[in-house]
């Protein structure tokens, strides 16, 4: 089988729906589970949750990426605080797969992944996946 390879950055939408038979879905029944779990929220957090969505509300139109990135995403991880012995969030980290005879990599603008030191099985793209 010969392997194809494709950049990131230069997977469209069209692209990833037509290869990989991809469907836009309203409804995934195992998100939905998951975003209803009970979870109890410190003080803290809801007073920098409500601090972020103020900021976010007041500057979404204007922020270009990397300062939507530097005042809102980056300060959401940290306080998520994704990183553990067993994952952790990575910027800018090399990346590659195979998924049938695609191989597709590039460096991603954040990710979530397993692996302490570096990304090992992603686990989603928070962000999109063009290369700088």
């Amino acid at each position: 089988m010969t392997t194809q390879t494709k950049v990131f950055r230069d997977c469209t939408l069209k692209f990833l729906e037509k290869t990989f038979s991809l469907e836009q879905v309203d409804s995934l029944p195992s998100l939905d589970e998951w975003l209803t779990i009970p979870i109890e929220v410190s003080s803290f957090e809801q007073q920098s949750l409500d601090h972020f969505r103020s900021l976010l509300t007041f500057n979404v139109h204007d922020w270009n990426e990397p300062e939507l990135d530097s005042h809102f995403i980056g300060p959401m991880f940290a306080l998520v605080n994704f990183s553990s012995k067993k994952f952790n969030h990575y910027v800018q980290r090399e990346v590659s797969g195979d998924i049938g005879e695609w191989h597709l990599y590039g460096k991603p603008d954040g990710i979530v992944a397993s692996g302490r030191r570096e990304p090992e099985q992603l686990f989603l793209p928070f962000k999109n996946t063009r290369e700088h």
